[in-house]
């Protein structure tokens, strides 16, 4: 198998990861296999995942405009812990914050700065790129209390 071809193997066997766990409600992927749970640094990756797989063709442009769309819906949806940042865990069907038990948590478990600045990456890359989801992206951002996560120039969790 020429090195190309074991690649777009590997490529198409990553995504169909997703395609088996993306909950269709939500849009948004299990952290592991059918398991509904997940945390931003996992949203993260599948974001990313998703531009990616629309950059090489895996996906084309209405599937990668649907799946953002939605998955950025739902993160503009989340509850908030302290109504400030995304929670450490989420439960991708219900939205829920979670504990890392995929339990239901009323108040939240803290936020990760780490993690959130994970989800950073590719909402940036969304701005920039691709300024039909922009708008959503900013509805996202709005909402989150970035400056929260800094003390003294460092990133903090809690």
């Amino acid at each position: 198998m020429k090195a190309w071809s074991r690649r777009a193997a590997t490529s198409s066997s990553s995504w169909r990861y997703f395609e088996i766990n993306i909950e269709p409600t939500t849009g948004l992927a299990n952290a592991a296999d059918r398991y509904p749970s997940t945390t931003m640094w996992d949203t993260g990756s599948f974001l990313l995942g998703v531009i990616s797989a629309y950059r090489i063709g895996l996906i084309d442009q209405a599937e990668f405009d649907a799946r953002l769309g939605l998955a950025l819906d739902s993160l503009a949806r989340l509850p908030l812990f302290e109504e400030a940042l995304p929670n450490k865990a989420y439960h991708t069907r219900t939205l829920q914050m979670v504990d890392y038990n995929n339990q239901p948590s009323q108040d939240g478990i803290g936020w990760s700065a780490l993690d959130i600045a994970r989800v950073l990456v590719p909402l940036a890359i969304l701005q920039r790129d691709y300024p039909q989801h922009a708008p959503a992206v900013k509805r996202i951002l709005q909402r989150w209390d970035l400056e929260r996560m800094l003390r003294g120039g460092q990133l903090v969790g809690t």
